[in-house]
């Protein structure tokens, strides 16, 4: 499994940079974009195909738009998120822009055996936004343990990490809340 990490890149900018901090974040959404690209590019030229799987939709806009852009690929897409409100929404973005070759599943991006039991096996996964909102690194490590076993051999990962954005501490607090939030409601609906 190859690994396409931006967040160095945009780090190493930012500590020779500071005050450049808003563009820096236009590079990482341009490099994101950039490597979800070439991963699916060369995904496709390995294996005639491309099965991939975004393992934390949110709104989806970002990857749906490369989607429609690459529609001249076969490309096969499940996109996850825990949040059953951002399915919704990456359907009715998928419908306006006329994606017919994407599922949509509530998944839980750290779940290691559920990623282990991919079906089919995808050869790109894309965890945009996920990884720089849990402060627990084995959460994270869980998720690279379950795809390194759960992706096809030679396949692509890519990820965010943007230790410095301006809003993570806020969106962390509400992302936190909203598991504490779910996890309440399941053990009161038991």
């Amino acid at each position: 499994v190859v690994v396409i990490w931006f967040g160095l890149c945009c780090l190493r900018l930012l500590r020779a940079q500071s005050t450049l901090f808003p563009y820096t974040a236009l590079l990482g959404y341009v490099n994101h974009k950039k490597f979800t690209r070439q991963a699916i590019r060369r995904a496709n030229d390995a294996t005639g195909g491309v099965h991939l799987v975004d393992l934390a939709l949110g709104a989806g806009g970002h990857l749906m738009g490369t989607l429609r852009a690459m529609q001249e690929l076969e490309i096969d897409a499940e996109l996850r998120d825990a949040d059953e409100a951002n399915l919704d929404k990456g359907r009715q973005l998928a419908n306006q822009m006329g994606l017919t070759k994407v599922r949509f599943a509530v998944g839980d991006a750290f779940d290691e055996q559920a990623l282990r039991d991919f079906d089919p096996a995808p050869n790109v996964v894309v965890a945009a936004g996920l990884f720089e909102l849990t402060p627990d690194n084995n959460r994270v490590l869980s998720t690279l343990r379950g795809l390194a076993d759960g992706m096809q051999s030679g396949g692509f990962v890519v990820y965010t990490d943007q230790p410095r954005h301006p809003h993570l501490e806020l969106i962390g607090r509400v992302a936190v809340q909203r598991e504490e939030d779910r996890q309440s409601t399941r053990l009161n609906s038991s």
